[in-house]
């Protein structure tokens, strides 16, 4: 069973198979995330807030330095090119919709939870 974030921590995807049952979710939002870059920091503040209102949405994230290898597979597996940070919305193994970098923003991550988005 794929976990559910709280306010307080979000779950690491960390290997393959991991990914693996993520990809075969139902509804997955996945954080792409570099605990070194600014811009990522920001990213991931504004992916928390959305999550803080909707404790209930399974998601999880990648550390995109650390598992280098693991944030590749999954570009490979999803055909969406690598970026950090980025947010995935994966359904059944489709990413759905997606964002990266400035365009990460709680209200963004809300229009497309609320259908009213499609990438």
């Amino acid at each position: 069973m794929l976990p559910k974030p709280s306010s307080m921590q979000l779950p690491q995807l960390e290997d393959e198979s991991a990914l693996l049952e993520t990809l075969e979710a139902p509804d997955f939002w996945l954080l792409k995330h570099s605990k070194i870059c600014p811009v990522s920091s920001q990213g991931k503040v504004q992916f928390l807030a959305f999550l803080v209102q909707h404790p209930e949405l399974p998601a999880g994230w990648i550390d995109v330095i650390a598992s280098r290898a693991l944030s590749a597979r999954l570009a490979e597996l999803t055909g969406i090119q690598h970026e950090s940070p980025q947010v995935l919305r994966l359904r059944a193994g489709k990413v759905i919709w997606h964002a990266s970098h400035g365009a990460i923003q709680a209200q963004a991550l809300e229009t497309c939870m609320n259908g009213k988005a499609q990438d």
